[in-house]
């Protein structure tokens, strides 16, 4: 052989092109060092660039991605200056792929614009389509969906036009990556389909073994293992064929990952550890680190907790190394666990405060580890911390409703809330965990009929599988087989024949047991809601019995003013009698002093009475909005008055009809009367000198609604705390003065009456409430 410097670069890219293969070749990167140092000597800047290209292209499949990424450019230097512009496209390409691997997704995208900007100066169809491709799959990782469908299409189209099977099947199978990663399965599944019947037309086997990786995928996520191992292992075996690549240690962990989920921790383990060996001999961190993870959480689920830990310890020097930030925090959070459960809660405290560092992270991850910290203090009995972390997992939780960990939190504080002796907190976060457990309960029995249909069409989708195959083998038989084909297909078809009616017998079966699970169902949720229905009445009366503890002093004034005058009637008429002797019109003056107060009496009683009685009321009937204001105001008049706070009324004298229960908003005007007697006292308190201490009430009609708005000049209310002012437990008072319940129950109260209640930013503290005027009679302005 002439291995003469001219030979060398005559024949540089029929010799490359021979050690073209899909992973790392050592033979490659020595012919094109060589390559490269001939071509810069002689100044030869078109096959200096190739090999630059060359170079980078093998660093890229090592996932050497900084040094990968210096070749390339220095590649496009190289391709610009001898203005070729098919080298030029084919880099922007292969680099805009590096960056998508690296996750500088806006950076992909410019160089993919900029070999778009190119095409109509070159004539190549598979760039072109190469191009499309890339764009589509660029905005599939930034999750602008229609854009990423509307470049795909393209791609697709034009692969249609070069009439090449494996260019089409390229296509099929982006479109089909891209609806998986929109979660449209069905669609997904389609093209994929589309995919595999095109494969026989061309030989890649590479290619097969990406397309059934795919696949495995989508049946993994549909929770469908058995056809996810079937594919998976069809990929692998492909892969193995070829030796060590890192496409191999990849399947190893996806195979690993479908054994965790079908709960086969050993076996998960085992592909676990292949894919680390694989990984680490061909010196890939990420994928090392991510089979790390996956291998000690495997061990945790066995309870092998010291080989867990043995395994995180590793994990977190891979990542350390390499500053892959987002798995260091996922070590973190998942050790925090860890040593909850070996019950090192020091240990656990320390690792989810860390965990807590991470930056920009999701209230979800951060619920999660808060209440994992909780859960901790509480183990060591540091209640108070306890407490404190589960209150902000609770607040976090129920921002993004998640009920499972708002249950968890609840349990955490029921626990550590009994331990402090704080027997109604305990209770109250009991019922709520409870409520929660029963609710998710009910969506277990749901996904456990969704998982029935699953079934269903994973029978039925079998059968389309086996049609497809079977059409495949059918294309590689010969003509004079065709009598055979014919036997069979008839065979074939009797199977489906009687496959169907079986189904049909099995799907009739499916519908009884639905339909008797759903009346189970429909039983158990109409005794839940009236569980729920019930416990809701018990914590508004509670609410209402202690509203009118709190009212005592006023309610006795309101009977000893009436008992001092009755009482001084009586010591007159005595004295005038002793005196003057009987007078019968003097004694009838007297008594009707005597029995109005008797009847004031009366009516304060009558009116405690209903009030304090266990409210049953559902219908709700029409009553005098005004009258529901006064009777509140005759039950902490005098209260207030002691404790120098000035009510102003503005009731103007005229109907103000509403439907509803005038208890319950008698019980709303007091509770909210009680917050703002509380900030006057609290503002008067820590300012350590007195001021006057107003309270106004107004009531007036506006279109279709009676507004009503309660004001006071106590402290203003803070911001962070007006956005949680109305969630259930939410205080700003100290422990042992406050439920947290009052303004969640004035809340659900007016939500009842079909009205609304806000809080109005203003000096002090300003509560509107806006009822629906009850038109069954004209009302007048």
């Amino acid at each position: 052989m002439n291995n003469s410097d001219e030979y060398i670069l005559e024949n540089y890219r029929s010799i490359n092109d021979k050690y073209v293969t899909f992973s790392y070749n050592s033979d490659v990167i020595l012919l094109n060092e060589k390559v490269l140092s001939i071509a810069t000597s002689k100044g030869d800047s078109l096959n200096a660039g190739r090999a630059l290209y060359s170079l980078a292209l093998q660093d890229f499949k090592r996932n050497k991605y900084s040094t990968s990424e210096k070749l390339f450019h220095q590649g496009i230097s190289k391709f610009r200056y001898s203005k070729n512009n098919i080298n030029l496209v084919i880099s922007y390409n292969t680099l805009s792929q590096l960056y998508m691997n690296m996750g500088s997704f806006d950076s992909a995208l410019n160089y993919i614009l900029l070999a778009e900007k190119l095409l109509p100066e070159i004539d190549n169809d598979f760039e072109s389509i190469r191009t499309y491709s890339n764009l589509g799959s660029v905005y599939k990782n930034k999750k602008e969906y229609p854009k990423a469908i509307k470049y795909q299409l393209i791609a697709l189209d034009k692969s249609r036009a070069s009439k090449k099977s494996k260019d089409i099947a390229n296509s099929f199978l982006d479109l089909g990556n891209l609806y998986l990663d929109m979660e449209e399965y069905d669609t997904a599944w389609k093209y994929y389909q589309k995919t595999l019947v095109l494969v026989p037309e061309f030989a890649d086997s590479m290619f097969s073994a990406y397309l059934y990786n795919n696949i495995s995928t989508l049946f993994s996520t549909q929770k469908k293992y058995n056809l996810a191992f079937k594919y998976s292992l069809k990929s692998i075996k492909i892969k193995e064929s070829y030796g060590r690549n890192i496409t191999l240690a990849k399947s190893y962990q996806n195979l690993g990952a479908l054994y965790f989920f079908a709960k086969n921790y050993e076996l998960a383990v085992g592909e676990f550890k292949k894919g680390i060996t694989l990984a680490d001999s061909l010196n890939d961190p990420r994928t090392l680190s991510s089979c790390y993870l996956n291998l000690a959480v495997s061990y945790n689920r066995q309870g092998l907790h010291s080989e867990a830990i043995a395994t995180y310890d590793t994990l977190l020097t891979i990542c350390e190394e390499n500053n892959f930030e987002n798995s260091i925090f996922t070590a973190y959070s998942n050790l925090a666990v860890l040593y909850n459960a070996t019950e090192e809660y020091e240990k656990s405290i320390e690792f989810s405060k860390k965990s807590l560092l991470k930056p920009n992270a999701k209230k979800r991850y951060k619920a999660r580890n808060y209440t994992n910290m909780a859960s901790s203090y509480l183990a060591n009995k540091d209640y108070e911390n306890a407490i404190k972390y589960a209150t902000i997992s609770n607040g976090l939780a129920y921002q993004i409703a998640n009920n499972r960990y708002i249950m968890r939190a609840c349990n955490v504080l029921s626990s550590s809330y009994a331990k402090m002796n704080q027997h109604q907190k305990a209770y109250d976060s009991l019922l709520v965990s409870s409520e929660l457990q029963i609710k998710m309960s009910e969506e277990d029995k749901e996904n456990s009929l969704e998982e029935l249909r699953i079934k269903y069409d994973t029978e039925k989708k079998d059968v389309l599988i086996s049609d497809l195959e079977m059409a495949k083998q059918l294309t590689d038989l010969q003509v004079k087989q065709l009598n055979y084909q014919r036997l069979f297909a008839l065979i074939l078809l009797i199977l489906i024949v009687l496959f169907s009616l079986q189904r049909y017998l099995n799907q009739r079966k499916i519908i009884k047991i639905k339909e008797g699970l759903n009346q189970e169902l429909e039983i158990r949720v109409d005794e839940e809601i009236k569980k729920k229905l019930e416990h809701k009445r018990a914590i508004v009366e509670q609410s209402r019995l202690v509203s009118l503890g709190e009212l005592a002093a006023g309610i006795a004034h309101e009977l000893n003013q009436p008992l001092q005058c009755i009482s001084f009637a009586l010591e007159n008429m005595k004295l005038y009698f002793s005196k003057r002797g009987y007078s019968e019109e003097y004694f009838i003056e007297r008594m009707g002093l005597i029995l109005h107060d008797i009847d004031r009496m009366s009516s304060v009683v009558d009116h405690i009475r209903v009030f304090s009685r266990k409210q049953v009321q559902e219908k709700f009937l029409r009553f005098n909005l005004k009258e529901a204001i006064d009777n509140a105001l005759s039950l902490i008049t005098e209260q207030y008055r002691n404790h120098n706070i000035d009510i102003k009324v503005e009731l103007p004298k005229q109907q103000y009809p509403v439907q509803g229960n005038a208890y319950q908003i008698e019980q709303v005007i007091i509770n909210l009367l009680s917050n703002a007697k509380d900030a006057l006292d609290e503002k008067e308190e820590s300012s350590n000198t007195s001021f006057p201490k107003k309270i106004n009430i107004t009531l007036q009609a506006d279109g279709n609604n009676f507004i009503l708005d309660i004001s006071n000049n106590g402290s203003e209310i803070p911001t962070d705390v007006k956005e949680n002012i109305f969630l259930p437990f939410f205080t700003t008072k100290p422990q042992g003065k406050g439920t947290g319940l009052g303004l969640s129950i004035v809340y659900g109260i007016i939500s009842e009456h079909n009205g609304t209640i806000s809080l109005v930013d203003t000096k002090g503290t300003l509560f509107r409430i806006s009822l629906p005027i009850d038109k069954e009679e004209k009302y007048e302005l």
